[in-house]
């Protein structure tokens, strides 16, 4: 087997601190999106190339000295094996040193469970106190693990966030976090599993330990156990120890399928709480079929994400863009289907490049353009045709004026009705005196969209019908810009007319007029693209 020597690797590279400075920029990208290909393609340079680059960042101590270099580097030692670079998991390639991390990758790579299991014994850890009563543990052979092996992982397994420097063999006791991640594709899923359920049912304990081994298999248990009411959502969301993209489909989907009840501090600067999970999966759907769900839902996801972003007029960098939609097998063909807006005004994409209106010449402005899914409200005067079938009715979708308005509710609304049309809508509520909620509003910066109503009751948990609805749109924290109530309507042609539309849009769907969006998943016969 050939092993990680990036010494070897950094012989060809031309050590040039602009292209190490790319190269950090291209790393800084979503983790799923870091692969040779992606950086080599962003780069413009071959898989040699990029491999040999970034191995002379990781061993020239005149860049590691950097500070930027040794953030994006020195926390998470950058790999070399059989798949390509990658990463992580985090803190372990420069902390572990008995046994030594690249060892563990190959002797499981080539299933040598008996030097594995050697190496881990011979280190000489016993299994602590907080393992009694821990399930048997077995390699993915079916063979046991012996007391040495076992003591070593269950060690790593249980240590939390407690992680120590190995900095030489007389500190091959000391536990290092993420350590057992290494071994977790070494155990049988049956093991995974029983450990799994030890540790998030723990016997006598109210709560989860807080880490659960690594695997498909154990994502899906999750969210079986989450789906059941087993297991409580945050608890599982918390749980460390498997794939982070795992975790934040499951995120989204539990999101999708319970709304979201309250405002986090991230909200201050984005939009609809909808568009903020949104922009958290971007680049990290599944390509396959997944537990989280199948390829035709996913594929129906996104489509919905891509209408909000363009209601909303949500902003990319061209850069971002391209690496996360333009890159993605399963995002790729949906946004090559769609028509953007820039600086330079509309434009397509076209096999992985953004193209003026007629399709054949390049835009300028690079990867820094800022770009947003064109909005049939601005227009469609030179309507571009996309080089794809559009995944939506882009340039048919409603457009809506002052003359739209609806009129005010002559009843009060049902709060259980109120609240599945705000959650569907993506409406986070605003608390008020007293605790009670007082209205509901959408950040769309800068602007803020705000319902205000007299419902729910004080206190928290309140349940009276929604009633005396008013509604303003405001810049900042100034005076609103438009106003809709009892008394009238007022300021409403100043707003931008995507901005004016889509708000009265969302009054006619709070208030009954028009249906909420379709958010039915797919049947299962729509797997394919």
């Amino acid at each position: 087997m050939t092993r990680f020597d990036p010494m070897a690797m950094a012989a060809h590279a031309k050590r040039e601190t602009s292209l190490a400075v790319r190269l950090l920029g291209a790393l800084a990208a979503p983790p799923e999106i870091r692969s040779p290909g992606a950086i080599a393609e962003s780069l413009q340079l071959t898989s040699e190339c990029v491999d040999a680059e970034l191995a002379a960042v990781l061993i020239n101590p005149a860049f590691r000295r950097r500070g930027a270099v040794d953030h994006a580097l020195g926390g998470q030692i950058l790999r070399r094996h059989r798949s390509g670079w990658s990463m992580g998991p985090a803190g372990v390639w420069e902390k572990l040193r008995a046994p030594n991390p690249f060892d563990i990758e190959d002797w499981i790579e080539d299933q040598a469970w008996a030097s594995l299991d050697e190496a881990l014994s011979a280190v000489g850890l016993k299994a602590p106190r907080a393992a009694a009563g821990a399930p048997d543990t077995f390699w993915r052979d079916g063979t046991r693990l012996s007391a040495g092996a076992r003591g070593w992982y269950l060690t790593h397994l249980l240590a939390g966030e407690v992680s120590y420097r190995q900095t030489d063999d007389s500190h091959a006791h000391l536990p290092v976090a993420s350590a057992a991640q290494l071994l977790d594709p070494a155990l049988s899923i049956e093991c995974r599993l029983a450990l799994a359920g030890w540790l998030v049912h723990p016997p006598g304990k109210s709560k989860p330990r807080g880490v659960v081994p690594a695997g498909d298999d154990v994502i899906d248990w999750l969210g079986e156990e989450v789906e059941s009411g087993r297991l409580d959502r945050r608890s599982a969301v918390s749980l460390r120890g498997f794939s982070g993209r795992q975790a934040q489909r499951w995120w989204y989907r539990w999101i999708q399928l319970n709304g979201i009840r309250e405002v986090t501090s991230s909200l201050s600067t984005t939009t609809s709480m909808l568009v903020f999970q949104d922009r958290l999966m971007d680049g990290l759907w599944p390509s396959h079929d997944d537990p989280t769900g199948t390829v035709g839902q996913w594929r129906a996801w996104v489509i919905a994400s891509l209408q909000r972003a363009m209601s909303w007029q949500e902003p990319w960098s061209a850069g971002r863009f391209l690496a996360t939609h333009g890159r993605h097998p399963l995002v790729r063909p949906l946004v090559e289907g769609l028509v953007f807006e820039t600086e330079a005004g509309k434009v397509i994409l076209v096999d992985g490049a953004f193209m003026d209106a007629a399709g054949h010449a390049p835009v300028a402005g690079g990867p820094v353009m800022t770009l947003r899914v064109a909005h049939p409200a601005q227009g469609l005067d030179g309507w571009p045709t996309p080089h794809a079938p559009p995944p939506f009715d882009q340039s048919g979708w409603p457009v809506f004026d002052v003359a739209d308005l609806p009129p005010l509710p002559t009843e009060p609304i049902p709060h259980v009705t109120w609240m599945t049309r705000c959650r569907s809508l993506g409406l986070a509520g605003v608390t008020g005196v007293g605790g009670g909620t007082q209205g509901e509003v959408i950040l769309v910066k800068p602007f803020s969209l705000e319902v205000r109503h007299r419902g729910y009751g004080s206190g928290h948990g309140g349940r009276r019908p929604v009633e005396d609805l008013r509604f303003a749109v405001r810049k900042g924290i100034g005076d609103p810009l438009a106003r809709f109530g009892p008394e009238g309507h007022a300021g409403w042609l100043s707003l931008p007319q995507w901005l004016r539309s889509e708000a009265i849009r969302m009054l006619r769907m709070l208030f009954g007029i028009d249906p909420l969006p379709d958010q039915a998943a797919p049947s299962e016969d729509s797997k394919t693209l």
